[in-house]
């Protein structure tokens, strides 16, 4: 039941919600998205050993990705996907670009290299700036730039935490669960929305 709840929340009542640190510079922000991995047990089959096995985490893992509002209530969870999923892979398989209009900003870190995807819905997409090499240097308006944008994307890091919180996923799950698997994950997600508000205007 609860998964089925409609959350994705308009843009309007967004900026009728939005927090004093989005106004002005990210005040067309719609969503904060960022992915999170879960660990699992290691599948027999060996074709399902390297779809699932993270080399980030150096496990077999579910990987889903999670949208916040500025105002850090939970509005997309994807399914989870095998943990070799791309960041830029789960954006278009979870079909998170259908919920998308133009004037919408998506804040993301710097692995999400979505760019070209956001430009066929007229949306933008802010992220850290990056060095084109190791030798480059930030100057000193990309270091306020990223400071900028880190102080407020931190809230999908804590909107992730709080998922976690749960500790439903602190063990690492049993493949046998993979039935259920996202239900959970959709529940643990949007149970964040009623809790304490973590941010308000």
């Amino acid at each position: 039941m609860l998964g089925s709840l409609p959350v994705w929340t308009s843009s309007e009542v967004i900026k009728l919600h939005l927090p004093e640190a989005f106004r002005g510079r990210f005040e067309n922000v719609r969503c904060i998205i960022d992915c999170t991995e879960v660990k699992c047990e290691k599948p027999q089959d060996l074709q399902k050993q390297s779809e699932f096995y993270s080399e980030y985490k150096a496990h077999n893992t579910y990987k889903g990705l999670v949208g916040i509002s500025p105002n850090v209530w939970v509005t997309f969870v994807s399914n989870l996907y095998g943990g070799s999923i791309s960041d830029r892979e789960i954006v278009e398989k979870s079909h998170f670009i259908d919920l998308l209009e133009h004037p919408d900003v998506i804040m993301a870190d710097r692995g999400f290299e979505i760019q070209d995807i956001l430009a066929t819905k007229q949306v933008r997409l802010f992220i850290p700036p990056k060095r084109q090499s190791k030798m480059d240097q930030f100057s000193k308006e990309d270091c306020f730039e990223t400071m900028r944008i880190a102080n407020v994307r931190i809230h999908i890091e804590r909107a992730i935490r709080r998922v976690k919180g749960w500790h439903i996923f602190d063990q690492v799950l049993p493949l046998s669960m993979n039935g259920v698997v996202n239900q959970i994950w959709t529940v643990c997600c949007l149970l964040v929305n009623w809790q304490k508000p973590a941010l308000t205007c």
